[in-house]
């Protein structure tokens, strides 16, 4: 009997052992994407229970790092449209699908997650799938389409429309573009023929932007007064570019622009790091790189930021004639140089010009200085022991006038604080010119003479200060007397 248990409990251990193989376990990684392909009825992008496609091939791919597209499965859709595929692992994917020969894909965004496209191949964006994560997809498809058509021209009057007598300007690219999540994807590309024109067929319906590059020398004119062919419909968006508000076409629709061009002129000049602070660019001075240079026009949707080289040197071309404001923001603990050489020379770290381009011309700019700021902090006390050092039970002195100037600069004056301090903050390196007017009862201790032209019982005294653009702050202490 007790063989017989033994038996039983080896036999029953042995079962479960050789079970195991036979009951394999769901994997614990990858997911599952599946679909559903289907014909749109009414073309607005939004699934209604509609026909599924057949014939459609949906293929899952993958990113790899060196930035290769990589095919993970494929899958072909029946009569019912439906497709399903396998994620191997958890990852960033997309479809790529490719419709039968007569279909286009609908608008994106709605329920189909097919970017616009032109023709019959798009793709999704990518997505993510999560290990053990079931993910659907939903296709729409139509058998009509959208166009595009542009006419480039040189606007040779500048009034942003186009006459019969103007030339067409060919081999202009085009791209109709796409935003969608922060992402630009470049839908078709063409380029305008001998006579300045293109239309771009087989378009999904949607919301798009056209975008051109400029030919050598052309700048985008001024806006015209409508969209059409007739008239400029771009602003500039870079130096190379010209961009139109987002527009939407639908099916069976041909939305036209006009691309007027205008013969471009530049803007150039020089910022220079005015090490020695004496107003003049020496031998040896070289650009301030770290200042942001923005070239702006509100009327004309111009807005460009550069820098200078290390030479100084900044130019902006491919502008529209006309008039542009030029912005110089300096990088902190800077201020513009000295009168002289400078264009701007005001104790400040921003300042503007106003420019005129002309038509292929370049407008010089003057040079612009920058040189170190540093401050000036004048802290008046009373001197009660007469040792010209503030102790710790000398009272501040506030409401005293002080009064800085320096070369080339209006003449700044503060009151002194609570805490009898007046504090200049950005001034330039150099000699600097106090006066110091002190409120009624109060004089110059005889101690303060060492820091102030003064003689006798002063209420009012001058001093010159010859500041170091390496020191970020200079305190003069000025001790001050109750007679």
């Amino acid at each position: 009997m007790l063989m017989l248990k033994r038996f039983r409990w080896v036999a029953l251990l042995l079962c479960t052992v050789l079970a195991v193989p036979f009951f394999p376990a769901r994997a614990a990684q990858g997911g599952q994407v599946s679909g559903l392909v289907w014909l749109e009825k009414t073309v607005d992008g939004v699934f209604s229970n509609e026909s599924g496609l057949s014939d459609v091939v949906v293929i899952l791919e993958q990113q790899a790092e060196d930035g290769a597209i990589i095919q993970i499965d494929r899958a072909t859709t029946g009569k019912n449209g439906k497709f399903s595929l396998a994620a191997p692992s958890a990852g960033d994917y997309r479809l790529h699908i490719e419709l039968p020969a007569e279909y286009r894909f609908t608008f994106h965004g709605l329920t189909s997650e097919a970017l616009p496209a032109q023709g019959r191949v798009s793709t999704t964006p990518f997505f993510h799938v999560s290990n053990g994560q079931e993910i659907t997809q939903y296709i729409g498809a139509t058998k009509s389409y959208a166009a595009v058509s542009l006419v480039a021209f040189e606007d040779l009057n500048a009034n942003g429309g186009r006459l019969n007598s103007e030339p067409r300007v060919g081999g202009v690219q085009v791209d109709v573009v796409y935003s969608y999540a922060g992402e630009t994807y470049v839908i078709a590309t063409d380029v305008t023929d001998r006579e300045g024109s293109v239309t771009i067929k087989e378009l999904s319906p949607g919301t798009y932007q056209v975008r051109i590059a400029l030919p050598a020398n052309y700048a985008v004119g001024p806006l015209g007064q409508k969209i059409s062919g007739f008239y400029n419909c771009f602003l500039p968006e870079t130096e190379d570019t010209g961009i139109t508000e987002p527009f939407s076409v639908d099916i069976k629709q041909n939305m036209g622009f006009g691309a007027g061009l205008v013969k471009a002129g530049s803007v150039t000049g020089t910022l220079w790091l005015d090490a020695d602070s004496n107003g003049a660019q020496d031998p040896g001075e070289g650009g301030l790189r770290e200042a942001e240079i923005t070239l702006y026009s509100v009327s004309m949707g111009v807005s460009r930021t550069t820098h200078a080289d290390s030479a100084g040197h900044y130019s902006f071309a491919r502008l529209q004639p006309g008039d542009y404001s030029l912005e110089f923001q300096l990088p902190e603990g800077m201020i513009f140089t000295y009168p002289g050489t400078s264009l701007l020379s005001s104790a400040t770290a921003r300042a503007s010009v106003a420019v005129t381009v002309q038509e292929g011309r370049t407008c010089q700019v003057g040079p612009v200085g920058a040189m170190r700021a540093t401050s000036l902090s004048v802290s008046l006390f009373a001197d009660l022991n007469g040792d010209g050092i503030r102790n710790e039970d000398e009272p501040a002195l506030p409401r005293a006038s002080v009064t800085a100037a320096q070369n080339g600069i209006s003449p700044t004056t503060l009151q002194t604080d609570g805490q009898g301090v007046a504090r200049f903050a950005s001034l330039r390196s150099g000699d600097t010119r106090l006066t110091v007017v002190l409120p009624e009862g109060a004089v110059f201790a005889p101690s303060a003479q060492g820091a102030l032209a003064v003689e006798g019982a002063q209420s009012r005294a001058d001093a010159t200060l010859a500041l170091d653009g390496a020191q970020a702050e200079t305190l003069l202490p000025i001790p001050v007397t109750y007679p």
